[in-house]
């Protein structure tokens, strides 16, 4: 069946206002319809002090890349894949919000009867670090900073929380909680939902156009200010001030008096 014409005319048109929007308004095209970054474009959106981690997770393995600006590599961990990574995860959290959730007084307790508290497996934890971390991360050496992307499972575990060494003494001792490294202890860490948000958070959501990363593209040109249409059709330079100031102003006129000084007919 042959499509009409008016379908292919609409579909050029949309195309056409697609490609107007994503000129004149970047930031809200950038929004609404993302567009997935190269590596270099990501590598030059990155400062000098910046890491990147995106973490992948898939049903057969967990697929890694690290980037800052002059480096790139990537690891690939099979005994982390999907399901490997939803069991890891729930067990952590488990043992975070059981612990956190008792005895807070906006929380029913009889929700929490039936759970034990868990310690913290810190040996699961550092397991992850290792796996997915770890084999890239001489990439971030000199680094102070590090953006973490990560998708599926693992986006609903901190990663501030994963040991940097593996685990000394017993996970419900106080003592051995306070000397373990953490991730966070090594790097200011800051969660994006993906990559492309680097080009909305450098390049267009600042609040100086001086402060865009020198990888942004050229921002585009402003397009020419439009009349009001009110103001084109009626100001007049010889008209009364106050018909040039509001629309209201046949009603001013009424009230304060004519312009010519008489009064309205009706007034004594």
């Amino acid at each position: 069946m042959k499509r009409p014409a008016e379908y292919d005319q609409t579909l050029d048109r949309l195309r056409t206002v697609d490609a107007e929007i994503e000129t004149r308004f970047p930031a809200y095209s950038e929004l609404t319809s993302p567009q997935a970054l190269t590596v270099e474009e990501t590598q030059g959106l990155l400062r000098e002090d910046e890491g990147l981690l995106l973490v992948l997770v898939n049903p057969e393995a967990a697929y890694v890349w690290a980037l800052t600006r002059d480096r790139v590599e990537w690891a690939r961990s099979e005994s982390l894949g999907q399901e490997e990574m939803a069991a890891a995860v729930a067990r952590l959290r488990a043992s975070l919000t059981t612990a956190a959730a008792r005895g807070q007084p906006y929380i029913d307790p009889s929700l929490l009867q039936d759970q034990t508290d868990t310690a913290f497996d810190r040996a699961e934890a550092h397991r992850i670090y290792s796996e997915l971390i770890a084999p890239v991360e001489d990439v971030f050496r000199g680094r102070s900073t590090l953006i973490t992307v990560t998708s599926g499972d693992l986006s609903a575990l901190p990663l501030a929380l994963l040991p940097t060494e593996a685990p000394d003494g017993a996970d419900d001792s106080a003592a051995a909680l306070a000397a373990t490294p953490w991730l966070i202890d090594r790097y200011a860490l800051a969660a994006l939902p993906s990559v492309s948000s680097l080009t909305a958070l450098r390049c267009h959501l600042v609040s100086d156009p001086a402060l865009r990363s020198p990888g942004c593209p050229p921002p585009p040109p402003v397009p020419p200010l439009r009349r009001r249409r009110e103001s084109a059709s009626s100001w007049s330079p010889s008209a009364p001030l106050f018909w040039r100031v509001t629309p209201s102003a046949p009603r001013e006129a009424r009230r304060r008096g004519r312009s010519d000084g008489r009064r309205p007919a009706g007034r004594r």
